[in-house]
């Protein structure tokens, strides 16, 4: 009868992998957006390394 298409947040792995999302996300834009000068903090070292560690 309904669509699940649209939902979003329907089973936990939904919801981890869209943390997880969030997470990687931030370890990508926080270093970008202080290399243009938006933000005048970065990460620490080791957790700017830390996503292409993973992958």
């Amino acid at each position: 009868m309904f669509s699940k298409k649209g939902m979003i947040f329907t089973s936990p792995r939904d919801t981890i992998s869209f943390v997880v999302g969030l997470i990687l996300m931030a370890f990508g834009l926080i270093p970008l957006l202080n290399q243009f000068g938006v933000i005048g903090w970065n990460l620490p070292g080791f957790l700017v390394n830390l996503p292409s560690g993973v992958l």
